[in-house]
Parts: structure tokens; sequence; C-alpha cells
């Protein structure tokens, strides 16, 4: 598998490296999803660029937002099964696959668009804190 991580903060085209993993093998509990998609969110370029208002220990991994498709299910697994397009909840996301709890997945339907998808856990709640907190709607 290959993920996108960083060794040193500096600007994301000097620091950023694609790195190969050997893919994991989900134990007991876990799913392995191939990613389809992911976004780049702003948080993302700040954390690698060290203006974040927390930095990650190095080496980095991040992405807090993606979709993909079930590969594999651990032991006990029964509220997925391969094939299913599920949203990843954890972090870290910048992947071509998660290996995660099944409790860091949710169920999408399978005919919808993957890039749109992929954004549905950041951008909504951001949208919704501003409308909320930020913003007077009349």
């Amino acid at each position: 598998m290959y993920v996108v991580q960083f060794d040193q903060f500096g600007p994301p085209e000097d620091v950023v490296a694609c790195v190969e993993f050997e893919t994991p093998k989900p134990a007991a509990g876990e799913i392995l999803v191939e990613v389809e998609a992911f976004p780049i969110n702003p948080a993302d370029l700040l954390q690698i660029e060290g203006r974040y208002a927390v930095k990650p220990p190095l080496p980095a991994r991040l992405g807090a937002e993606s979709c993909g498709v079930v590969t594999e299910l651990g032991e006990g697994v029964t509220e997925f099964a391969i094939g299913d397009r599920v949203m990843v909840l954890a972090r870290e996301n910048w992947a071509s696959h998660r290996c995660i709890q099944s409790a860091e997945a949710l169920k999408l339907p399978a005919d919808g668009d993957p890039l749109q998808y992929a954004m549905l856990k950041v951008n909504p709640a951001t949208a919704a804190l501003m409308l909320t907190e930020y913003a007077t709607l009349e």
C-alpha cells in the first residue's frame, strides 16, 4: 500500500512523500478499506507547514477524510460486507488502503460519487458551525 507522509515541517511540495508499506491484514473487529478518494483540506496543509495549532509527531500521516470500498473483513465483523462503500471516520487517510476498527466506518450508498462522499466529514460540520455560531440567518 502507499501512504502520503512527511518527516519534517515545510512547504508541502518539498516535504511530502509517497511511501510504500506492506498492506496490513485486518485483525478481529477491523476492516481493510481500499481508498477511492480523499480531499486535501486547509488544515492538512497547515499541519504540513507546521502552522496548525497542534503539531503531529514526525513522521506524520494526514487526512481527516476519505471513502473507499471494504476489501477484507477481520474476524467478528458482521456489519459490513466485502464491496461495501464506506466513509472512514478515523484520521491518516492519505493512503491507498486503511485498516481500521469497523466502528470507525460508516456505510455509504453504492451508487454515489466517491469524490463527494470523501468530503462528508469535515465540510458539513464546518458549515453547520459557521451557520449556528458565526452567522445570523434571517
